[in-house]
């Protein structure tokens, strides 16, 4: 191991980052991040990981699989709103996504 000065290991090659395999087909892409607010209310982040999980639109997807209906999904740069009427049903769908929002 080489020393300088003896304070400690010397690298003497920077350390260099190789090519991920798994991005060398295109099957991953960079990690994408949006922000959920059901009526305006902050409820978690949606983080994309993979190229073919739904991106934003999957927080749509997955409203539609809880059979959730009067409700408008909307995007704007890196925030997705859910907008809905009836607040009770505002409510449960702010619970749905703060859960879903942890777990995914």
């Amino acid at each position: 191991m080489n020393m300088i000065d003896g304070q400690g290991p010397f690298f003497p090659y920077p350390f260099i980052r190789f090519p991920d395999p798994e991005n060398m087909d295109g099957s991953k892409v960079a990690d994408e991040r949006y922000h959920v607010f059901v009526n305006g209310d902050y409820v978690g982040d949606r983080l994309s990981i993979a190229q073919d999980d739904g991106g934003w639109q999957a927080v749509e997807d997955y409203l539609k699989s809880r059979e959730f209906s009067g409700y408008r999904v909307t995007k704007d740069g890196d925030h997705i709103y859910v907008d809905v009427q009836d607040e009770e049903k505002a409510e449960e769908i702010r619970n749905h996504l703060s859960v879903y929002t942890q777990i995914r």
